[in-house]
């Protein structure tokens, strides 16, 4: 935009139409020569050529009472001499209608200028100026927006500084808009909505509005023009190359665009008339003979000054970009991609022409020849672009001859890189969607392809048009993740992998469907933001995670979101807003999203019917690319803002950035704001107590709060810690913000601007790191170190953490937790506030451990348990918390595995444990997402370790995990694969498939291309799933786990599988003394693998690979003993002839002797491995070899029947000890052992078999990573199983469940986190406590017991109160009793239940007595049957 000096006075000659159709009006040379003595000033002769013929045409505004209303003023226009109108600020919008000239010519162009004063305009006021201009009467897509900014609008409103030629003269800038009329049919309808700080008491003034021009080809008369920043632009119709602007002279329209990677090149296709052109234009201008492009691509910015507001600077038109080459294109629906480094330009045929378009199936006909086409743009070797020329740059690559996939290709393409972060253009990617596969190609030198996905066949139906293949490889395709939904579940897949790696169904009809349409994904592919209709999710696509939500309220009914960008390292969301009739006709400024905290940080200027992208300048930088009706152009975020974010200070003055200048930079700490309140902020003794706390006076900081009309008043009580003072209290910015100085902080709260509001805490930061904060009139933080140093800028008060005040907003949060112990409820409420939108932000990328969770775990202390147990639990139990952990998350940032390592030294951390345990299991449970159990799968290994301590905690996880439903089940039972186990049926060689409804116990893997046999109707359990971490811990640091692609192609061309080697592998495996574990079940207590989750996958494993590793060994067994069989047989029964020998040979049977060494061979492995045993698992190989030896123990048996008939005294008298002690007494042992075995046996043999299989999977999951090609050949090895069961099932489980947890009693957190009732005050006590106490006990406990503890314990309670009755107020006492009440409840509960199981224990004990009493009666019974017997036996004897 340009400036100039226009002089108008009153009495001037009246200016009509005509006399502006040759040339400019003479005022602007007078006005010119009245100006030359400023600097400022700008010599219109060194812009205009006076024999240039300029056509301009101009009109004067003026206002329509009638249509104008207080909050909107409409303007018309004038060919007569008007006054200015004065645009008010503060009104909403001004619009007014610019006609076309009478004679005009059809598509010219024309440029508008508009003819305005500034004096009456409070520019410090002013946030930005949106400019909107509509056209859509005449052309498809013409809503334009272009946004003026602070420093832009201090730019051009610099020369009021000059001085008034005369009295009456007015000092009028002629401001060129950027945006431009295309002369078609009607005119343009302009729109100027003014942003204004709405915090500031300013007068915002006025703009003065003089005239309205338009001017056919401007830039001979202005050679600077407003572009909003850019840093390139491409103008299709004015190139400033003679060749391609003279290739035709009718207007051209950009149709599709696309940008390389590294930001040099962009490729458009362009339609003039009905014919298409493919063009590629260079981004950086690369002529090194143009200093001025040289220096601006150096600089990477076209604002060039001094401050960050740029009210210094002067501002450049962007550097033209060049086209390089361009080509005719056959006509039809194509779209273009251009790769990472411009080489190579892709068109893809979307849709066939309407002509040969078969409307039955809506599919191209057998003859239809595809557009489908790759081209090489030439290039010179110093990677410079040609000189713009013809076609002939474009050169046809041939890689329908490597790839067979993409001859006569219809659908969309695209050229993608995986890593943008570190690119190589060796491993850029080619990916192409036709609706029924994704197909991925490597692109280096001659093109081959990597990857075939198929589609599900719902996603495949729920494709309606070829170009909605485009949406899809555009918008829901970022780094390694594609995302597709089929209207009832959304897929993520790995193009790199080659393969689905999650599915949800947990989306809701309105997001399905907007997925296809709005959804867009961030760089590098982990998030996806979901549009609804006044407000967002965004999810995490390797999980589907929901991230995050937020609603807009303020949107209207007619509108909705419609578009959706990230922005700034996907740190930012911009979030467009546009009717619900058209979506893509954005008329309403839009919003930026802060998507670590979920919060708003601005707005940004409507696209109207421009389509943002983001693209990178020079490779690295990011800004947004619009396209325009006839141009394209790269702007920054922040030139595009309409509401300024917080980061970007430009509105604070000098008095602001240095506080030292202002005489009284504070209010003070008593007065009155400017809505009518009365502060006063004091530092008083209160009396202060918690639930666990004594109620006793204590030092705080009181604010009271006044309404002046009414005289009502409202506190807020700041305690102080022990050993904290108050240094300052100060407010600012007339009584806005309230900063408090203490011994440890610095806290800032905003004030309420009505009685009904509340004290909002901004900001807690670490009092250490500085020396004095102050807070400007605009919300921004300054602070300095030292009395000498400066004041530097930290942050805004509503965003108090950036990277700056890391370290002092964590080292905050000890202070904080501090004063929360003491706080009354509101206060406590406000804290938690304040830190649980910063749960999931993470300020420094390079330190993770920089986190809100880690630090509060990390302050863990055995004397501060209690206040950490406190607030960690209070802050996880908010209604907005909602913590998500990341999904590569290490050990250093997860606070189950940082509290283990305190609880190794500590137990009572097991408190603090289960609070995040006990999230954890909540919210996955809630949400139903396994996710969230990311922080306990991780550290399992740990907690299931029987040298720690946690056997409770452990039972107890997994029981919560034991039924954990899986989402979409109509989508598991149409796509999945049973695990069944081994059947052996008679008519084998008929086929009978097996459904769901032919197991009892189903167990599942999920499998997209499969067709399982279809349950019947009656198929009514619910489906469950289970992961592997609950079963066995992978190791970190193992190869074999980390590139499983690269792993699986080496493992596929070294060899194919087969048995024999696997044989042969598995044999030398287990022969080796010391091989490599890859994983490692844990180590489970024999009742904690009474579980549903674990039994479902040992069962997989066994029914997959184990039972065949168990066969093998069996059948290697049984053949062994046939062997040794077949040479005893042969030994004993074989050829007993000899053929005489002669004296010195010996006779041998080649056949018998080579089975002796087989069997010695076999026999050798066996004690070998029987050795490897012994030296890995002495403990479970003593117990085993010892069970298998008590069997074999008999003794021998010789006849006796000679010694009973002999008259030996020694004989029979052994004998008599023998029956004693053998038949009387060890028999009535072994009946009892036999018993217990029995019972013991009824109990735990299913869990001891569980126990023994889950070993042999163990060592068969093991196996498979040395046998190549095995885990590449088979689909064994997902990483989530799923199993069906009953609802009952899970009711009586969870019901067994929670007989466990009562008999455990409370948990440890209960114990540590809840105390003694703390002592109150009370004037009245004796009169107050004892009906209490009468209310109390005539509840009548249950028990005797229940109601002498309640009696005690409420005399107790009695006796304490009036102990310090005369030191408080009637209120303390009501709520100490209130307490009490509470406390007193919660006591008689946990009495009761302490009673009930007191007597369920001894009903049971009672069982156990009658049970063994049973059994002695029946040892009696026998022990007076074997002495009838003995009896008898002498009896024989003697006779």
């Amino acid at each position: 935009m340009t400036d100039y000096i226009v002089n108008i006075s009153d009495d001037s000659q009246t200016t009509t139409l005509a006399s502006h159709t040759s040339s400019p009006s003479a005022d602007v040379h007078e006005s010119s020569s009245a100006g030359s003595s400023s600097p400022n000033s700008i010599d219109v002769n060194a812009f205009i050529d006076s024999s240039t013929s300029i056509k301009t045409y101009r009109w004067y505004p003026q206002e329509s009472v009638e249509d104008s209303t207080p909050t909107e003023l409409i303007l018309t226009l004038d060919e007569e001499y008007q006054p200015p109108v004065k645009i008010n600020a503060s009104r909403k919008t001004t619009e007014w209608y610019i006609p076309l000239p009478s004679k005009h010519k059809e598509g010219a162009f024309y440029d508008i200028v508009l003819g305005v004063s500034t004096q009456n305009l409070n520019i410090d006021s002013i946030e930005s100026i949106l400019i909107r201009f509509d056209q859509m009467e005449s052309i498809d897509n013409g809503y334009e927006y272009e946004v003026i900014q602070p420093h832009e609008l201090r730019r051009l409103s610099s020369l009021d500084s000059l001085p008034k030629v005369k009295e009456r003269d007015i000092v009028v800038l002629r401001w060129k808009l950027f945006c431009r009329c295309y002369g078609y049919e009607d005119g343009v309808t302009m729109t100027v909505d003014f942003s204004t700080w709405s915090e500031l008491p300013f007068e915002y003034g006025s703009l003065d509005l003089h005239f309205v021009e338009l001017c056919i080809d401007s830039p001979t008369l202005y050679r600077a023009e407003h572009c909003p920043h850019s840093s390139w632009l491409i103008d299709v119709n004015r190139s400033g190359c003679s060749e391609y602007d003279s290739v035709t002279e009718e207007l051209k329209h950009v149709m599709n665009f696309s940008y390389s990677g590294d930001g040099r090149f962009a490729a458009i296709k362009t339609i003039i008339g009905e014919a298409h052109y493919l063009e590629v234009w260079d981004l950086q201008n690369h002529d090194t003979t143009d200093k001025q492009a040289q220096e601006l691509k150096n600089k990477g910015s076209v604002l060039i000054g001094g401050d960050n507001d740029g009210s210094e600077g002067v501002a450049r038109k962007p550097y033209c970009a060049m086209p390089v080459a361009w080509m005719l294109l056959s006509t039809g629906n194509t779209d273009i991609s251009i790769s990472w480094d411009g080489s190579l330009v892709a068109v893809t045929d979307t849709a066939q022409s309407d002509e040969e378009e078969d409307e039955e199936n809506e599919k191209p006909p057998a003859d239809y020849q595809s557009l489908f086409a790759v081209y090489q743009c030439g290039r010179y070797d110093n990677h410079t672009s040609e000189k713009p020329s013809s076609r002939n740059s474009f050169v046809r690559h041939d890689v329908q001859r490597t790839c067979q996939g993409l001859v006569n290709y219809i659908g969309s393409g695209i050229f993608h890189m995986v890593d943008k972060s570190n690119p190589n253009l060796k491993d850029e990617l080619f990916v192409t969607y036709n609706g029924i596969s994704i197909d991925v190609y490597l692109t280096s030198e001659d093109w081959t392809p990597l990857h075939s996905i198929a589609m599900d066949n719902n996603i495949i139906a729920s494709v309606e048009y070829t170009s909605d293949f485009v949406s899809i490889t555009d918008n829901q395709l970022r780094g390694r993740y594609l995302v597709a939904g089929d209207g009832v579940v959304a897929f993520t897949f790995d193009i790199v992998l080659g393969a689905q790696i999650s599915f949800t169904s947990a989306l809701s009809a309105d997001e399905f469907y907007n997925m296809s349409l709005y959804a867009v994904m961030s760089e590098n592919g982990s998030l996806i933001a979901i549009p609804g209709f006044r407000g967002l999710n965004i999810y995490r696509t390797e999980t589907w995670t929901l991230h995050g939500s937020y609603v807009f309220h303020e949107i209207p009914s007619d509108e909705r979101v419609t578009s959706v960008t990230f922005l700034c390292d996907d740190s930012i969301l911009a979030v467009c807003v546009g009717s619900s009739d058209n979506a893509f006709l954005q008329t309403r400024p839009g919003y930026l999203l802060d998507i670590a905290r979920m919060s708003l940080v601005g707005r940004i200027a409507p696209d109207g019917c421009e389509c943002p992208s983001l693209v990178p300048l020079n490779g690295s930088i990011q800004g947004l690319a619009y396209l325009g009706h006839t141009k394209l152009w790269h702007m920054r975020l922040e030139d595009r803002a309409y509401h300024s974010t917080p980061i970007s200070p430009t509105r604070c003055t000098d008095l602001c950035k240095n506080p030292d200048l202002q005489e009284n930079d504070s209010d003070d700490d008593n007065g009155t704001s400017a809505f009518g309140l009365h502060f006063k902020a004091e530092t008083t003794e209160t009396y202060i107590g918690s639930s666990h706390l004594k109620r006793e006076k204590r030092s705080s900081l009181t604010v009271t709060m006044t309404d002046t009309t009414s005289s009502r008043a409202k506190k807020m009580v700041i305690p102080l810690p022990d050993g904290v003072s108050i240094y300052s209290t100060n407010f600012f910015s007339a009584y806005r913000y309230l900063l408090v100085e203490t011994s440890d902080a610095f806290m800032a709260w905003s004030v309420p601007k009505s009685f009904e509001g509340d004290f909002r805490l901004q900001m807690v930061l670490y009092a250490s790191d500085f020396y004095e904060c102050k807070i400007c009139p605009h919300g921004y933080v300054r602070c300095r170190y030292d009395e000498e140093e400066a004041f530097i800028l930290l942050n805004h008060i509503l965003h108090p953490i950036s990277e700056i005040v890391t370290i002092s907003f964590l080292s905050g949060l000890e202070p904080a937790v501090r004063v929360y112990e003491l706080a009354e409820p509101g206060v406590k409420q406000d804290i938690l506030r304040y830190y649980v939108g910063h749960l999931n932000y993470y300020p420094l990328q390079d330190d993770l451990t920089s986190t809100l969770l880690v630090k509060a775990v990390n302050l863990w202390s055995p004397g501060g348990h209690h206040l950490l147990c406190d607030f960690v639990m209070g802050l996880l139990s908010s209604s907005t918390a909602r913590w998500v952990p990341l999904k590569d998350m290490p050990s250093s940032i997860n606070p189950v595995a940082i509290l283990l390592d305190f609880a190794s030294k500590n137990s009572l951390a097991i408190g603090l444990l289960e609070i995040i345990v006990d999230y954890c299991l909540s919210q996955a449970k809630a949400e139903q997402d396994p996710h969230f159990l990311l922080p306990i799968r991780q550290c399992i290994d740990r907690l299931v370790d029987p040298k720690q301590q946690y056997p409770e905690l452990v039972l107890k996880i997994y029981r919560e995990m034991a039924y954990f439903p899986a989402q979409g089940r109509e989508f598991i039972i149409s796509h999945h694969t049973l695990a069944k186990p081994l059947n052996f049926r008679w008519t084998f060689w008929k086929s009978y498939p097996w459904g769901l409804h032919q197991h009892k116990d189903q167990v599942l893997q999920l499998d997209l291309y499969g067709t399982p046999n279809p349950p019947k109707g009656n198929f009514t359990r619910d489906i469950y799933q289970a992961s592997f971490d609950l079963l066995w811990r992978k190791p970190e640091d193992d190869k074999s786990l980390q590139d499983s692609s690269q792993q699986a192609e080496d493992a596929l061309v070294q060899a194919l599988f087969s048995w024999p080697r696997a044989i042969w592998k598995m044999v030398l495996r287990k022969c080796q003394l010391r091989y490599n574990t890859t994983v490692e079940c844990h180590p489970f207590e024999l009742e904690t693998l009474e579980n549903p989750a674990l039994k479902a996958l040992v069962e997989y494993k066994w029914n997959t690979i184990g039972f065949n590793y168990w066969l093998v060994r069996f059948l290697g067994q049984v053949c062994y003993y046939i062997l040794v069989l077949t040479a005893i047989f042969l030994q004993i029964y074989g050829n007993q002839e000899q053929v005489a020998l002669k004296e010195g040979e010996r006779y041998t049977d080649l056949g018998l002797d080579g089975l002796f060494l087989v069997i010695i061979v076999v026999a050798f492995i066996f004690l070998w491995l029987e050795l490897v045993q012994l030296l890995k698992e002495k403990r479970g190989y003593i117990r085993y070899s010892s069970f298998e030896c008590s069997k074999l123990c008999g003794g021998t048996y010789d006849p006796v029947e000679r010694g009973f008939q002999s008259d030996s005294l020694a004989f029979h008298g052994i004998m008599m000890i023998f029956f004693f002690f053998t038949v009387i007494v060890m028999l009535n042992v072994l009946i009892a052992l036999i018993n217990n075995a029995i019972s013991d046996g009824d109990q735990s043999w299913q869990l001891d078999w569980m126990e023994y299989r889950m070993r042999y999977i163990e060592s068969a999951e093991n196996m498979t990573y040395d046998i190549p090609g095995f885990r590449e050949s088979r689909n064994y090895f997902p990483d989530t199983i799923y199993y069906t069961a009953t609802g009952q099932q899970v009711r009586d489980y969870t019901k067994e469940t929670q007989r466990l947890i009562d008999e455990a009693g409370p948990s440890s957190a209960t114990d540590t986190t809840t105390t003694t009732t703390a002592s109150v005050t009370a004037a009245t006590v004796a009169t107050v406590v004892e009906p209490a106490v009468s209310n109390v006990v005539d509840k009548k406990p249950t028990t005797t017991l229940v109601r002498k503890a309640t009696v005690t314990a409420v005399t107790a309670a009695s006796k304490a109160a009036m102990a310090t009755a005369a030191a408080g107020g009637e209120s303390d006492l009501m709520s100490m009793l209130r307490q009490q009440h509470e406390d007193q409840t919660r006591r008689e509960e946990e009495q009761r239940r302490w009673y009930e199981e007191q007597m369920r224990r001894s009903d049971e004990q009672m069982k156990l007595l009658a049970e063994q009493t049973r059994r002695l009666e029946e040892q009696r019974l026998a022990m007076v049957d074997l002495q009838s017997e003995l009896r008898l036996l002498k009896e024989r004897g003697d006779r």
